[in-house]
This record gives structure tokens, C-alpha cells and sequence, in this order.
């Protein structure tokens, strides 16, 4: 791949450029010892990097739980056309993208019920909750290029995060750089980041981002364009997405954050081929049959419009006690033409997430105690047609599907003698479907109201840390994944179904270790 870049240029770039190329031809050897230079500060940076994991805020060595982190220096040793790459370098975490732009992960082993998507993991965007009541998480709505951190947190976190046996991961939008002004204030610092690349099968990817920062806001304005023909046949995608992240310093005891993200995308989606037909032609899409009209003919694909918007505030009181409070929505259009059928879904999703911490010390012992509940709820028309050769035909079926899931959990971590740290934590789940099936108004309507059972999830922590240099953590955990809304769907053909339906429960079992030798120069 071809890519030119314009990266992060100030307004005054001129006398950058001028000043960088006079470097560049004049003065290589003191380039090299820069180089060298920055590339030290880095490392200091990173072993520092603070994780937000579950909730504490601790040192990444400090943190009893599998958690694996990636930096904006991680994530740029890629190309910014996909995340597969960045996400494959964790540690039981696997991702996949089956046709461009349609994602699968699994972390785990968590996705083996999933053939696509993302299933049994949360994933949050800026402290937001990004997965919807009906369990789905549309991943490729975030482009690369607005990504400053990801964090995974392997294994079941419903002690804080709901629902999902794989775990959690947590997206954050990059920031606009600070610089140092007089008094250690932060000055204002305005930058323009554009971005340019070719490839091969017709990719072509054109972004742009405006950040600006002062000692009262933070904003980055961003405007990403991707398009490919695809390897194979019928798997071409195009996709534009427009995100907005600004924080609003209102005082030294509160911040607003505003999280804006619309997203327009489209690809088409090959199917599978048999052993035969991959080595006849890898780059076939799957054929006709007599029997069924292969993705090129039936025009096969996904088409889908979303436009999420967060709104949160952090406030702190004093020195021990702190609220975090986030309200969210989101509208949602999809299509999806596909061998047997045409789907059609309009969704509404709103919600909203508070988190209570307070940090103090008893007889010696500083603990932390979070305390909280989430609340999301989303409203699907989902209609099924007949797909003639991508065209609507006859409809089929029409469901009006309302789900909801709220949570309220809590969790206490002391710091104990000897370097030990305990974490206790707990949530209480709740899980609710609505659903009617219009298309049977003239048979009758059968309206299902279903609430799952209560779904308790635990987890008991306990890390030793040794001279800041190494840890050991051990826990127990539980978590648990509702049944999806398809299984609903397909349940209602037979109402015994339903009672058999509850949510997918497991323990986890841990013991890890993490640490840094060698003055830093090795981690593990």
C-alpha cells in the first residue's frame, strides 16, 4: 500500500516543514540522537500509562485482572484501514473481518456461537456504553483513525459491565495535543491532520481531523472516506464516518464531555465457497444453485446508517468523593439483502450510565469503593421480505421487538500490608424482551412481555506486587450472556421455547502474572 501522509500539522506548518527539511539534508547524525532521545521518553511514558480497567484508575502492574492495553503508538504500526492487525496483537483476542468492513471478535473463544459480529462482549466509546439492549456492537462504525486507546479486559467484568462472558472493551476517542505554556498552563494549540492512501484492489482512503485544545476545551472534529473493491467478487464496501469529541473544562471540579458519531456505510458480503470452488477460483463469490440464487445475483450486502450522540459529566467533590454521569442515544437504519431474504431494521437506543467512587483510608488501609447502575433500552422494527434479486418483495414477517437491560453493581479494593490488593465486587442483571409480531394482526396478535431471571455476577480479585516490579494476581468471576434477539425471533414459532430460554452463565478461574526487568527494558 501506498499512503501519503500529512500528519499533524500546526498552523504555522511552513516553518515546521522548512525547519524538518533542514534537518533532514544538513544535520543527520543529530536527527539519529533525537530519534534516540524521544524514543526513550516514550518508553517512560508507557510504563506509567494508567489504565481505566474496572474503574480504579491503577497502574497497569497494580491491576488484578487480565487487561491488555493499546496505544496510539500501537495502533499506528498499521494501516489504518482495518483494526484486524491492531486487535490480533492481544493475547486471546481474535478478529476477523469476513468481508471488508464486517467485523467479527471473539475473545476467548467467546464468539463461538457468533458466526459474525461481536457477541458476549460490552464495549464502551468514550466512557458510553456502545452496545445496544439487543447485545450488538457495531464496531465498524469506529474508524481507526479517532482511536487514541483501547483497553481489553479478557474474561467475564459483569462485576461492573453487564452482560457478556468474554469481556470488555473500551474505546477512546483521541485527543488534541497540549502544550506547555507559561505557569505550567496549557496554551491554545490548533492542528490539522490530513491523510491520503492508495492500494490495491481499488482501496482508497482520504481522512481529515481538526483538534484544538485549551486551558478551558479539548475538541477533535474528524472526516474519514474508505473505499474497496474487495478481493473477491460481490465484496466491494464503502464506508464515510464524521465524529465529533470535545470536553468542556467548566471548573476544577467538573468536565463535560460531548461525543458525536454518524456513520454511513456499505458493503457487500461474498458468502462461503466450498474446498472445490476456493481452488478453482479463491476469488469467486459463492455461486448459484438451482435451488438458491448465489450473494451476486440476490445483490447480497449490508446497508446501514447510524448516529450515536453522548453526553457525560465528571464531577468531583473533593479529594475522596467523585461522580461519573453519561445519558446517550442513538438512531439506527439497516438493510440487508441477502440469499433468502430482505431485512429491513429500524432502531432506537437510549440509555444512560452513573458511577459513584470514594477513596479514603481506614486504620491505615486506603480503599476505594465504586457504586453504580446502567440502563440501556432499544427499540427494533425489524421486517422481513422476500429479496428479488435485491429488490423488496412480498413481506414476509414484521416484529416491533423492545429490549432492556439495567444493572446496578458495586465493588470495594483495599490496599492491604505487604503490597496485597483485594478486589470484591458484585452486580445485580436484569433482562427484558418485548415482543409482538405484527405481520399476525390478522391471526390474532400474541404479545410476549418476558423478563429472564435475575442474573447475579461476582468477582473476588487479590493482587502481590514485589518492588514495583513484578505481580501476581489470582480471581474468580462470573458472568453471563442473555439470549440474543434472533433466538426470540425464532422462539416465538414455538412458545414453549421461551421457557427454556436464560441467560448463557460461566465461571472464570484466573492467575496471572505481569511485570517489568531490566530497568523496563523488558515486559512481560
Amino acid at each position: 500500500m501506498v499512503s501519503i501522509f500529512l500528519v499533524a500539522l500546526p498552523l504555522q506548518f511552513i516553518q515546521i516543514i522548512v525547519k524538518s527539511v533542514f534537518l533532514f539534508l544538513i544535520l543527520p547524525v543529530f536527527c539519529f540522537a533525537q530519534n534516540n532521545t524521544k524514543e526513550a521518553d516514550s518508553t517512560k511514558v508507557l510504563s506509567e500509562v494508567v489504565v481505566r480497567g474496572f474503574e480504579t484508575e491503577r497502574k497497569l502492574l497494580e491491576t488484578p485482572a487480565s487487561i491488555s492495553l493499546l496505544t496510539v503508538k500501537d495502533l499506528q504500526r498499521f494501516d489504518n484501514t482495518s483494526m484486524v492487525a491492531a486487535m490480533n496483537t492481544i493475547a486471546g483476542v481474535r478478529m476477523e473481518e469476513r468481508s471488508p468492513g464486517s467485523y467479527r471478535l471473539s475473545i476467548r473463544g467467546s464468539s463461538i456461537r457468533s458466526p459474525f459480529g461481536v457477541r458476549n462482549v460490552k464495549v464502551y466509546w468514550n466512557e458510553i456504553p456502545f452496545t445496544d439492549a439487543n447485545g450488538i456492537s457495531y464496531l465498524n462504525l469506529i474508524d481507526m483513525q479517532t482511536i487514541g486507546k483501547v483497553e481489553v479486559i479478557k474474561g467475564p467484568a459483569g462485576s461492573l459491565y453487564g452482560a457478556g462472558t468474554g469481556g470488555v472493551i473500551l474505546l477512546g476517542s483521541a485527543t488534541a495535543n497540549t502544550e506547555a505554556g507559561h505557569n505550567n498552563r496549557e496554551a491554545k494549540n490548533t492542528q490539522i491532520q490530513s491523510n491520503l492512501q492508495f492500494g490495491d484492489f481499488g482501496t482508497q482512503r482520504r481522512s481529515f481531523a481538526l483538534s484544538n485544545a485549551t486551558d478551558k476545551s479539548n475538541s477533535v472534529l474528524s472526516y474519514a472516506h474508505q473505499q474497496s473493491d474487495g478481493y473477491r467478487e460481490n465484496s466491494n464496501m464503502v464506508r464515510d464516518i464524521l465524529n465529533l469529541r470535545s470536553s468542556y473544562f467548566v471548573s476544577d471540579a467538573k468536565t463535560i464531555n460531548v461525543s458525536t458519531l454518524y456513520a454511513d456505510i456499505q458493503y457487500r458480503t461474498p458468502g462461503g465457497l466450498t474446498q472445490a470452488q476456493f481452488e478453482a477460483n479463491p476469488r469467486a463469490a459463492r455461486p448459484s444453485t438451482a435451488a438458491i440464487a448465489g450473494p451476486v445475483a440476490q445483490k447480497a450486502g449490508i446497508f446501514q446508517r447510524v448516529f450515536n450522540l453522548g453526553v457525560s459529566q465528571e464531577y468531583r467533590w473533593n479529594q475522596h468523593f467523585s461522580n461519573v454521569t453519561s445519558l446517550f442515544g442513538s438512531l439506527g437504519n439497516f438493510k440487508n439483502p441477502f440469499l433468502t431474504n430482505y431485512e429491513t431494521r429500524n432502531e432506537q437506543s437510549l440509555g444512560g450510565r452513573t458511577r459513584f467512587s470514594y477513596r479514603d483510608e481506614f486504620r491505615g488501609i486506603p480503599f476505594n469503593i465504586t457504586a453504580g447502575g446502567e440502563f440501556v433500552r432499544t427499540a427494533s422494527l425489524i421486517n422481513n421480505y422476500g429479496n428479488r434479486r435485491g429488490v423488496l418483495d412480498t413481506l414476509q414477517t414484521s416484529d416491533d421487538i423492545k429490549a432492556w437491560q439495567h444493572f446496578y453493581f458495586g465493588q470495594i479494593e483495599l490496599d492491604l500490608p505487604q503490597d496485597f490488593i483485594l478486589t470484591i465486587g458484585a452486580s445485580s442483571n436484569h433482562v427484558k424482551y418485548d415482543f409482538l409480531r405484527l405481520s399476525d394482526a390478522a391471526r390474532g396478535f400474541r404479545p410476549v412481555d418476558d423478563w429472564l431471571p435475575l442474573a447475579i455476577s461476582p468477582r473476588v480479585a487479590i493482587l502481590k506486587k514485589f518492588k514495583d516490579q513484578i505481580s501476581v494476581h489470582a480471581s474468580i468471576s462470573r458472568g453471563f450472556s442473555p439470549p440474543t434477539v434472533t433466538e426470540f425471533v425464532t422462539g416465538y414459532r414455538s412458545p414453549s421455547f421461551f421457557t427454556s430460554l436464560a441467560p448463557e452463565k460461566g465461571l472464570n478461574y484466573e492467575i496471572g502474572t505481569r511485570g517489568e526487568l531490566f530497568r523496563k527494558r523488558l515486559n512481560f
